[in-house]
């Protein structure tokens, strides 16, 4: 059984597609969405500088 809490499985696409909808659906400010946003390009960028992501998931970028 994979690990839920690994990266691969964090750092999703799927994962955080409906995870940034459901902020949406909240009437989360933008400004709070794309701070999240940026917050997990920084632990993607650092998990994959040290090795432990073998290929960085695309979609991460934070959005006007």
């Amino acid at each position: 059984m994979p690990n839920p809490f690994s990266l691969h499985n964090i750092l999703d696409p799927n994962l955080l597609d409906n995870y940034w909808h459901h902020l949406e659906g909240q009437h989360t400010p933008s400004a709070t969405i794309n701070r999240k946003k940026a917050s997990l390009n920084q632990l993607q960028s650092w998990a994959k500088d040290r090795g432990y992501l073998n290929v960085a998931p695309p979609g991460l970028t934070a959005s006007a």
